[in-house]
């Protein structure tokens, strides 16, 4: 298909860019800008800690570099932060007054780190992990492994990024310790016996955990000195790195008149309740859900391309699922994971393994668990994609 239509993409992240590369496919001749804030190329948050840990240069993060805009014949506008999105004229307006026309516009921004309001947050040595901006302001503080200051670190989360940043942080010589309001670690892809195991493989390499507690304040004169929290317990920290999960970051256009509830609501088409604006990432909301992972971001940026170039789509929500290391430990997760132990499952549980197959009332594979490997995952995922029975399984399940 060929058009004079111009797109606009505000979001730098896996679902703008993916975007932009399907409109490309779609459109030989269509205008496609992306716009971001951040000062470089569309680059991979999911290894920022390797970066904290000095493994990897900056360079090496780039996912896209800027010959790929070039060969792609994609505008990339760094730096540009946009202030106003006029829906009526069709154009977002930047800080500095620049307007940027658009046909049909992508609203894929992303998240932002969510600090809790916990007293004391706003002391020097307080950081939280999101962008190559904050990974440089860790690294300037934390020093290097000689450095003999700001060595305890405390990380006010147990999600997937904030345990590896942690061991990060632990390879840099530092001492962490982990702290997690909940009473397992990973609750959205684990329960509690999958959680123990992760935990004591863990714990192995040198992390150590506070779990159900909550922080009241993070003390201090005007640096960290420590955590007092709920419990009673007080740790000794020269820094403090909160890792609470992300929202969405849905106040512009949310002030552009699009509805919002917890994230930006879109339809099957993935268009917002604005015609012509549509959303994907991070950030939507899709029959009351969100998702936050970065294959369904990919997936969902695909999709809104091939809606905003003319095709047919139906998006029906997706399926959580996961397989990738956690500090070097093989960790897998699909749809439901039975923490309340409301299904028939069948469970493998053995030193520095566990594997959970979960199956409705009807004998479907309806989700599945599996740490310390990943061998066998995928056909679980799949199983669980095409709700076959437990019988296509009968091998993983007698191993």
């Amino acid at each position: 298909m060929e058009s004079n239509m111009d797109y606009l993409i505000i979001g730098n992240g896996i679902a703008g860019t993916t975007a932009a590369e399907n409109l490309r496919k779609a459109d030989d001749n269509a205008a496609i800008t992306i716009i971001t804030n951040e000062d470089t190329p569309f680059y991979s948050r999911l290894r920022l800690n390797e970066y904290v840990a000095g493994k990897l240069q900056k360079d090496a993060l780039i996912v896209r570099k800027p010959e790929w805009y070039l060969e792609k014949n994609i505008t990339l506008q760094t730096q540009t932060e946009i202030k106003k999105i006029d829906t009526e004229n069709k154009k977002a307006v930047s800080a500095d007054g620049k307007e940027y026309s658009y046909g049909k516009l992508l609203y894929a921004a992303g998240s932002y780190p969510f600090i809790p309001p916990i007293n004391g947050v706003e002391k020097e040595g307080v950081f939280a992990l999101r962008s190559f901006e904050d990974a440089d302001r860790i690294i300037a503080y934390s020093g290097d492994k000689e450095s003999k200051s700001k060595k305890r670190v405390v990380l006010l989360g147990g999600g997937l990024l904030g345990l590896e940043l942690g061991h990060a942080l632990i390879e840099k010589g530092m001492e962490v310790t982990v702290v997690e309001q909940f009473p397992r670690l990973l609750p959205r892809q684990l329960d509690c016996d999958g959680a123990d195991c992760l935990q004591q493989m863990m714990e192995k390499t040198g992390l150590k955990f506070v779990l159900g507690a909550k922080t009241e304040t993070i003390t201090g004169e005007s640096c960290v000195e420590g955590v007092a929290l709920d419990n009673g317990i007080s740790i000794e920290a020269d820094m403090v790195i909160v890792s609470a999960g992300v929202r969405p970051n849905s106040k512009l256009i949310a002030d552009a008149g699009v509805k919002v509830n917890m994230g930006v609501i879109i339809d099957d088409k993935m268009q917002t309740s604005v015609q012509d604006i549509y959303a994907a990432g991070d950030l939507i909301e899709h029959n009351g859900r969100l998702y936050g992972n970065w294959m369904i971001a990919m997936e969902q940026g695909k999709l809104a391309a091939q809606s905003m170039s003319g095709a047919e789509v139906s998006y029906s929500g997706s399926i959580m699922s996961m397989i990738l290391k956690v500090i070097g430990i093989d960790l897998g997760s699909v749809g439901e994971i039975d923490a309340e132990s409301e299904f028939e499952c069948r469970v493998k549980n053995a030193e520095n393994f566990y594997q959970k197959i979960v199956c409705n009332n009807d004998g479907k594979v309806i989700g599945g668990i599996m740490v310390g490997s990943k061998k066998g995952f995928p056909q679980i995922v799949k199983a669980v994609n095409n709700r076959d029975s437990l019988d296509v399984l009968a091998e993983l399940c007698d191993n």
